[in-house]
């Protein structure tokens, strides 16, 4: 029988250990709750207020409080009804890998992206995801608006097991106001002629009218109406959605132009100065890429068809991405178009006996094209043994005839051989002589076009240095506007030397 000191002390030790037990169990139980944090996912700004037809710009950035991130996805909503997405831009953002670049659709009024970034990741209260530069088309109802929604989305946090952190999905609250003119009627007053201006201008480019389209122009031109009481016209190209041209005058300008500029995407910021004051400021997208797309292979697999293949082949581009391919098989073939969609996938193509050039022509979104070619040789099948037994009789003979008139038969060769050898002498020199007609002909041609280039040169640089010109006579030109103006001079006296 055991004592009663001993049972008490055994029960005590269990207690403890039970209790002890559930302690720890709470503790660590307690521990991924206190590790996961709330994050956000919301626009910048959250209110914007515009009128019919104007751009702007809202930014989707991330609020991690306090944990780091590696990675984040978005579905955003939008009323098509009332406002078009003109661009999306991943400049500046804080993701540098894209599972799933940003993409978006007028005709569905949505927008996704899915990017991330390596470890460490990020930590902060507002990282940029990506730009979204909208335009306005009807107005909203009065005292009304239309939202512009993350309605879903993931944050996933750096902890090794991709946590998915998202508590708070935010929306943009915009207001379309009528278009409406802000001239006052009647006699000026010292507070209308005080007031800021809030007519912006109505910016377009002839040389790239979309600000969704990529172009491969490196030189746009932009144009603007010009307000009869305008006085001042500063403006701004840069990488960034929104900037502000500053509070120096470019001169009293109805266009513009730039020359050289990098490829991506660009933004032209333009404002006027009314009654002494600047008004708002239009952002107007332009996207350039002159670079084609990147050098392919084609890949080839047999089929059950002896007469076809299977080819494979896939392009990348860095800039604005592929849009569709182009494939010929045969030099006397059409062109068929491939979307990028099936791009990577098998194709078929049906080929001739011998040899056949098989070309794929990959074209991105500014209308780059790389081409690529693979020669695919089709070998006729065997002929069966016994299909020659049906010449046996023909050929006897063949060999009969040969051995009694052999002599003739290898004069009258050898008369032929010197007629064809004759005739193709002359064939010879006539294609010979043909040629250098037709090279002289192509000389003169190409001497005429490139006088016309160079008039047309000179003629541009003559209009860009009574552009310059007129600039100097309303204010000092600044240091580029000089160096660029006499470099235009320069190259103007040395074609014109050239020239003649």
């Amino acid at each position: 029988m055991i004592p009663i000191e001993n049972r008490n002390k055994k029960r005590y030790r269990t207690i403890f250990i039970v209790v002890f037990g559930l302690l720890v169990s709470l503790f660590l139980t307690s521990l991924p709750l206190k590790a996961v944090q709330a994050a956000a996912l919301y626009f910048s700004p959250s209110a914007i207020t515009r009128s019919i037809g104007q751009t702007f710009s809202v930014s989707v950035k991330v609020n991690t409080e306090g944990q780091a991130i590696n990675a984040a996805q978005g579905s955003i909503v939008f009323e098509e009804q009332k406002v078009q997405v003109t661009g999306v831009s991943k400049s500046g953002s804080i993701f540098n890998l894209w599972t799933q670049e940003p993409t978006y659709s007028n005709a569905e009024g949505t927008i996704n992206f899915e990017g991330g970034l390596p470890n460490p990741g990020y930590s902060g209260s507002s990282g940029l995801i990506l730009t979204i530069n909208f335009r306005t088309k009807t107005a909203t109802t009065i005292n009304g608006s239309t939202d512009v929604s993350l309605v879903s989305g993931a944050i996933l946090a750096n902890d090794g097991q991709g946590t998915n952190i998202l508590t708070s999905l935010g929306k943009l609250s915009l207001t379309v106001n009528p278009t409406s003119t802000n001239a006052p009627t009647g006699p000026a007053t010292s507070s209308q002629e005080t007031a800021i201006p809030s007519n912006t201008p109505d910016v377009k480019s002839s040389t790239h009218p979309d600000s969704a389209k990529w172009y491969n122009n490196d030189s746009p031109q932009f144009s603007w109406t010009l307000p009869s009481n305008a006085t001042a016209v500063s403006y701004l190209i840069t990488e960034k959605p929104v900037s502000n041209p500053g509070p120096n005058s470019d001169g009293l300008i109805s266009k513009t132009s730039a020359i050289d500029l990098a490829d991506g995407t660009h933004y032209f910021h333009v404002k006027f100065k009314i009654n002494g004051a600047w008004g708002p400021i239009a952002h107007f997208q332009f996207n350039i890429d002159t670079v084609p797309p990147e050098d392919f292979e084609i890949s080839v697999a047999e089929t059950e068809a002896k007469n076809s293949r299977d080819i494979t082949f896939l392009a990348t581009d860095a800039t604005s991405g592929i849009d569709y391919y182009e494939v010929k098989a045969g030099e006397r073939a059409d062109w068929k178009t491939v979307s990028q969609e099936d791009a990577g996938q098998s194709y078929r193509i049906e080929l001739v006996r011998g040899v056949n050039r098989v070309d794929v022509k990959a074209v991105d979104l500014a209308g780059n094209t790389t081409k690529s070619f693979k020669e695919i040789e089709i070998v006729s099948a065997k002929v069966s043994l016994s299909v020659g037994e049906w010449f046996s009789g023909p050929f006897d003979w063949l060999v009969l005839v040969i051995t009694k008139y052999g002599l003739f038969i290898v004069v009258m060769a050898v008369l032929v051989g010197l007629v064809m050898l004759i005739f193709k002498l002359i064939e010879v020199s006539w294609e010979h002589i043909n040629k250098r007609i037709k090279a002289m002909a192509v000389t003169r041609a190409e001497e005429r076009k490139s006088e016309r280039v160079l008039d047309k040169i000179l003629r541009d640089m003559e209009s860009e240095i009574k552009f310059l010109n007129g600039i100097s006579r309303h204010r000092r030109l600044g240091p580029e506007e000089k160096y660029l103006k006499s470099k235009l001079e320069q190259y103007k006296k040395v074609l014109k030397d050239f020239k003649s």
